[in-house]
């Protein structure tokens, strides 16, 4: 589908994009800039789905000026589109495909946004294993093994409720995040019983 174009509402969130990184004076067009050119783009499906999920402008460009900071205002952002930016126009590009849409709309740009950002946590869990895991083995305590399992699981909770907010009818709850690390800590706890018959069975240490 090399066919595929943009709406007018979806370019106009990129040319609101290079704006509002122009506006800040960023020499780049990051992935906080495309969300903030969706929640400028007013009555799109994705403004609309932000401002259910009490997502508004006003506290993005606050958050993003508090943490990037603010450089010269009316400086061209040369470095154009980020990696990770890039990243999620394709990924809104694939959505559209996957949803056989004629073009590719605004709700597909803040889906390959989603992407990248599930994308960003599950690394982020990666890097944690890592370090537990290193952890591990300088102490040699089995019990970080089972912290490590119950933190990857309340994480992959964390990020399907923010899927969630994407999908009509349904919503993110931070319930819903308890509930799945409780059904995932009573699942490790009974592998864990499970594994240790065994190893008591062979006489063997748990390791």
């Amino acid at each position: 589908m090399a066919e595929q174009k943009f709406t007018p509402r979806a370019e106009n969130v990129l040319r609101l994009a290079q704006e509002t990184a122009l506006e800040l004076g960023h020499g780049y067009v990051g992935c906080e800039h495309i969300l903030l050119g969706l929640l400028r783009e007013d009555g799109s499906a994705a403004c609309r789905a932000l401002g259910e999920a009490g997502v508004t402008e006003e506290q993005l460009r606050e958050q993003l000026v508090r943490t990037v900071g603010h450089g010269l205002s009316g400086s061209l952002p040369s470095q154009g589109l980020t990696p990770r930016a890039r990243s999620a126009v394709e990924m809104a590009v694939a959505e559209a495909m996957r949803f056989a849409s004629p073009r590719i709309g605004t709700e597909h740009l803040l889906l390959g946004l989603l992407h990248v950002l599930l994308r960003v946590l599950h690394a982020g869990v990666g890097l944690v294993e890592a370090v537990l895991g290193i952890g591990d083995l300088l102490l040699g305590g089995g019990h970080l093994i089972l912290l490590r399992a119950l933190l990857a699981a309340a994480v992959y909770a964390a990020s399907d409720e923010i899927h969630q907010a994407f999908v009509p009818g349904r919503g993110p709850a931070v319930t819903d995040v308890l509930l799945d690390s409780a059904g995932a800590l009573c699942g490790i706890l009974i592998v864990c019983l499970i594994v240790r018959a065994v190893c008591r069975r062979k006489k063997q240490p748990l390791q």
